[in-house]
Formats: structure tokens, C-alpha cells, sequence
């Protein structure tokens, strides 16, 4: 039998308690390809216009794209989209480990979740059909805990979960989704949304596999792109700490960094390191604390976020008590950045007398203070006292505090940042932005700049000037590719650790061969592309749709310079680049696509009618 290429979504209204299977049609695979360009188009379509994400009729969509469950390198991320509680924009989320892998072997590319059930319920997925339970008795339970319980309800520890915390039945805007009790989807809130849904969790096993079209050259490509990355130089820094070590490089604090060694924690924590599904890289630390006040605490999972929001920002100077709020933050089903962030926001108003200890309910929030900031983790999960008002996000805590309290925050369309300073103007740039708010990962914008010589950038981009720190002059192009090649990937569903300049070995070459040889799409490294340009165009309209405008493309002045008089250079600078960006996207001065860029894209046909004539 001849091969056909089908993309299964699994649609599930949980206030009727009704589940169907839909084939996407062939048009939307070739256009947006699966994953987070799916995701998008779905999202577009069904969102109901003055939809508030805490809404019944809010989707909920995950997706994996055609390579996830495949022999290529890294074939396994999951997005989760939907509107965001934190931002009030397109809200869209990653996670790695097995989970997306585990729903193809079940049948499915993707999931659209409606609706609102009457008491808590998990979606039990298992090799093309999915039932709707009852989660009453799991409700309450910590994310570990809940994934322990789900694995075992089914009598399959083989199984692969998703599920959310305390957080996330409390509607923590920033709450995430725990994949397997340690992995993360933690930007802007989808876990929040999941808890609106009373949606404990979706369990997933399947063993139908993943047919690719052409397997002798999908296998012959996929084991060429495994030694590119292998031969990469900066292979063994990413399969090793260096990732961790070049984040820190960012933040002032010899002494921080030096008690905070990252070979000090592979040596003395560290008890196995393994990979997500089909990765050459080894980057999920599983630790454990083998003495001390936190002996036991144990994780499956520490990337760079814990060590700078805890032990960067917050002061907290040794690896047990870091791993010990990173595993409190997990459990509890806390966006790491967004709750550390928070809880620094808190720290600055108080060091600046702007609040005092008893708005902090008497909490008295020191530099390093362990006890602390351990306290308010858990009060924000639980939106206890002075816990639920920082559940909401610095922004809508600024605005409830007042006077000058705006002026601390750190965040882009109300989510918060990871790093304290963007000293490069790609930084800024990249991050004013964002579709999603202020993300260092859609662009990849931090390793650009570390890693692209003057050399490359000139011959790519036509100007050494850009990857010079303070020189407007070729970010936008710059940024214009990057945020088109991470697109393609996190649609595609491959890691983007391997694409861009981290370990840079997948271009849109190989992402084209190896996507014709899974799938018989047969797409140029041109025309793919303008996919990835198609899909941030499309998250465009979403977020225009939902009101935003230029003013909302900026960045707090403290996070490029700490000198307000060097701000109103710097702003402009930051406009001109801006300027540039929208005309070489092919769009208006206020941000909104032209008719003609549409057009082009074969997006014209907008059901919101927000776009205009040129």
C-alpha cells in the first residue's frame, strides 16, 4: 500500500464529555507543517472572539510535529498554545522527554482540549482511543505525586504523563505542566489554563510506532544529521555543563559564581544523566542530596533557570538549597522564571522601602534567605495570603501596589524574564519582540551572540556590525532568520539546542531532506522557510486580535542600562531597529502585517478581520 502522511488531532470538549477524531487537511500540514505552526493555526481558528483564557471555550492544544518519535536527533518536543493568563497573548509552551513521542506510538499528532468538566477528571490516551476518568481522588496532589498515581491507575509504568500541581488547580498564572514528574512546559501560564479546565493530567501509551515514508533514506539522513551535531565543537559543551556555565556568565558576582561551580554539582549531585527521546546530548541531570538539611531531595531534570533565578538573583549561594526550591518548585507546578522573578520583583520593593515586611504578611525577605523563599513558593502555589496576589505575575502586583512600583518589574508583555540585563541590542531586540513575551528561546538570541563571529555575521548578513553589542545596523535581518529557523524546528518538533548557533548543525537543508524523506512533503529549504516566516506572522495576528500594539514591542530601560540618562539613546536606537524589523517582516509602522505580506503567505483569508488594506 502506497504511503500517505495523516496528522490525527484528537478533539475532546470536556463540559459535554465528547471525544472525537478529525484528520488535518493536507493544505494546513504543508503550510504550517505541525507542532507549534498547527498549534497556532488551530488556536486561530477556534478561539472565540473576547475570550478570557480562564474562559470554557479557551483551547487547549498540544502538538508534536512529523519528526518526533523518528530516528533525527532530538525528535521530541511537545507545544502546548493556548491564550495565555499571564500575558493575555498567544501563550505557547515547549517540553522535551518522551511524552510527544509516546502520543504518536498512541495514534495522535495533536490534541484540542474545549471546554470545562464538572469535577476533575485525567485523559487517558492509549493506542487510538482516549477515555475521559474521573481524578477526584488526585486532585491536591503534587506533581510527582499525581504522575506516580496516574502510571499506576493504568497499570502501566511504561506510560508517559503530562500534569499539573497545586499551582495550576489554583490558576497560578504562571503555572506550568510536568511532564513525567520533572520535565516542564513553563512558560506563560499553560498549566493555569489546564487547571481552569479541571484537567489533573493526560496519560499517554502507545505502541502503533511511526511509519516515515522513505525509511533507508530517512535513516541514512537521520544518522547524518547525528554526526553533524557529534562533530560539532561545541557538541561536548552542550552534552556537558557548559550551557549552564555560559548563562551564568551574565550575572555580576565572582563570588556567586564561584560557590556556585557547576563541577561541583556534576561531582557531588549528580547520579545519572540521561537524554530526551532520540537526543545525542545527555542534559537531563537526575540529582540527588545525599546529606545535610535537604539529604533526599532528588530531581529528574536542573537546566540554568533554578541556579540564576534562585541562586543568581535571589542570593541563595549553595547547590542543596537550589535543588531543594527547584524540586519545591516542580512539585508545586511553578514556572521557575516566574515565580523566582516574582519573588526578586518583592525583594528590590522591600531592599527600596517601597513595601515593607508586613505587606509580606511579617515575611522578612532577605538576599540568600532559604527559609523564605521556600515559604512563599508554597504560598504562591497555594495563593495564601500575600501568596495570591504574587500567584498574578509582577505586572498585575505592580499595578496593585502602585506609585513606583512599575519601575522594578522585569517583564515583556507580562512575562517575566530569565536573565536580570540584556546588554546586547540583539538581546533587546529579540526579546521586545517575542510573540509571547519576553523569550530568549525563540531566537536563541543569547548564543548568537556568543557564539557568531564578525566574520559569519558579514557574510550572512552583510555587516560584521551585527553582533556588535551597541551597532543597530543588521539585527533585525539577523533576528528576522533566527526566529524563522526556530519556528520551522519547534514546528518540525526538533530541539532547537540543535539548530541556530548552539551546536548548529541542522539548517533548513537538512530539516527539508529529512521532512520529505518521513513524510513525502517535499518542501525546498526556501519554501520551508516561509513557513517558519508564515507562522510568526500567523501568532502575529493572534496577538494583534487579542490588542497588542508597538507600545507593546519594548523593554523596561533597567534591563539594557542601569544610567537613565543613556536611556533616551538607547530608545532610540531600540526604535530604529524596530523600524527595520517591521519593514523587512513586510509590515506596518505599528506592527500590523501589510495586505500584500499576507497575501504572500496565504494569509488573507482572516477570519477576525483585523487586518487592513495597505
Amino acid at each position: 500500500m502506497p504511503f500517505e502522511y495523516h496528522v490525527k488531532i484528537l478533539k475532546i470538549d470536556l463540559s459535554r464529555e465528547k471525544v472525537g477524531i478529525e484528520e488535518a487537511p493536507r493544505w494546513m500540514v504543508k503550510l504550517y507543517l505541525g507542532g507549534r505552526g498547527i498549534n497556532a493555526k488551530l488556536l486561530h481558528d477556534l478561539l472565540p472572539l473576547g475570550t478570557d483564557p480562564y474562559d470554557a471555550e479557551n483551547p487547549l492544544i498540544f502538538g508534536v510535529g512529523p519528526l518526533v518519535g523518528t530516528l533525527a536527533p532530538a525528535g521530541c518536543r511537545t507545544r502546548v498554545t493556548t491564550l495565555s493568563p499571564l500575558t493575555g497573548f498567544i501563550g505557547d509552551s515547549s517540553i522535551g522527554g518522551s511524552w510527544g513521542a509516546e502520543l504518536r506510538y498512541a495514534g495522535f499528532d495533536h490534541i484540542v482540549i474545549v471546554g470545562r468538566a464538572e469535577r476533575p477528571i485525567y485523559l487517558s490516551i492509549m493506542d487510538g482511543e482516549c477515555r475521559i476518568e474521573s481524578a477526584e481522588e488526585l486532585w491536591g496532589l503534587k506533581a510527582r505525586e499525581t504522575a506516580e498515581a496516574l502510571r499506576e491507575e493504568i497499570g502501566d509504568w511504561e506510560a508517559k504523563t503530562l500534569c499539573i500541581g497545586p499551582a495550576g488547580e489554583n490558576l497560578v498564572r504562571y503555572a506550568c505542566i510536568v511532564g513525567d514528574g520533572y520535565n516542564v512546559a513553563g512558560r506563560t501560564g499553560v498549566g493555569a489554563v489546564m487547571g481552569s479546565k479541571r484537567l489533573k493530567g493526560i496519560v499517554v501509551r502507545g505502541t502503533l510506532g511511526v511509519e516515515v515514508a522513505d525509511p533507508e533514506r530517512f535513516e541514512e539522513l537521520a544518522l547524518k544529521a547525528h554526526n553533524l551535531i557529534r562533530e560539532n565543537p561545541r557538541f561536548q559543551s552542550l552534552s556537558g555543563i557548559g550551557l549552564m556555565r555560559g548563562m551564568m556568565q551574565g550575572y555580576h558576582g565572582e563570588e556567586a559564581r564561584r560557590r556556585l561551580n557547576p563541577e561541583e554539582f556534576l561531582e557531588r549531585y549528580v547520579y545519572k544523566r540521561k537524554t530526551c527521546f532520540a537526543c545525542p546530548a545527555h542534559c537531563l541531570y537526575h540529582y540527588m542530596v545525599p546529606y545535610g538539611p535537604h539529604v533526599g531531595c532528588y530531581g529528574g531534570n536542573f537546566p540554568a533557570n533554578p541556579l540564576i533565578e534562585f541562586g543568581l538573583k535571589l542570593g541563595v549561594d549553595d547547590w542543596p538549597s537550589i535543588l531543594k526550591l527547584n524540586e519545591l518548585s516542580t512539585d508545586y507546578g511553578l514556572d521557575v522564571d516566574g515565580a523566582g522573578s516574582t519573588i526578586y520583583f518583592a525583594l528590590e520593593l522591600l531592599e527600596n522601602g517601597v513595601i515593607d515586611v508586613e505587606y509580606l504578611d511579617g515575611l522578612c525577605l532577605r538576599e540568600g534567605d532559604f527559609d523564605v523563599i521556600a515559604e512563599l513558593l508554597r504560598r504562591i502555589a497555594y495563593r495564601e495570603g500575600i501568596g495570591d496576589l504574587m500567584a498574578e505575575g509582577s505586572r498585575r502586583m505592580a499595578a496593585r501596589i502602585g506609585g513606583v512600583a512599575e519601575h522594578y518589574t522585569r517583564e515583556i508583555k507580562g512575562l517575566e524574564l530569565m536573565p536580570g540585563r540584556l546588554p546586547h541590542y540583539f538581546n533587546a531586540l529579540a526579546h521586545a519582540v517575542s510573540g509571547r513575551g519576553g523569550c530568549h528561546t525563540r531566537s536563541q538570541c543569547f548564543v548568537v551572540t556568543r557564539y557568531l563571529t564578525p566574520e559569519e555575521a558579514e557574510r550572512r548578513f552583510g555587516t560584521s556590525k551585527a553582533v556588535e553589542p551597541r551597532e543597530t545596523e543588521g539585527k533585525a535581518k539577523m533576528l528576522i532568520y533566527y526566529e524563522d529557523l526556530i519556528a520551522v524546528g519547534d514546528s518540525l518538533g526538533i530541539c532547537s539546542f540543535f539548530l541556530g548557533e548552539n551546536c548548529p548543525a541542522l539548517s533548513f537543508k537538512e530539516l527539508s531532506e529529512l521532512l520529505e524523506a518521513a513524510t513525502r512533503i517535499a518542501l525546498t529549504p526556501r519554501e520551508l522557510r516561509r513557513c517558519g516566516e508564515r507562522i510568526i506572522n500567523l501568532e502575529r495576528l493572534i496577538n494583534i486580535r487579542e490588542g497588542l500594539s508597538r507600545e507593546d514591542d519594548t523593554i523596561p530601560p533597567r534591563l539594557v542600562t542601569p544610567n537613565p540618562e543613556e536611556w533616551g539613546e538607547v530608545e532610540r536606537d531600540l526604535n530604529r531597529m524596530l523600524d527595520e524589523y517591521y519593514r523587512l517582516r513586510g509590515w506596518k509602522e505599528t506592527g500590523e502585517p501589510r495586505g500584500e505580506k499576507l497575501r504572500e503567505l496565504q494569509l488573507e483569508d482572516d477570519p477576525y478581520h483585523i487586518t487592513h488594506n495597505t
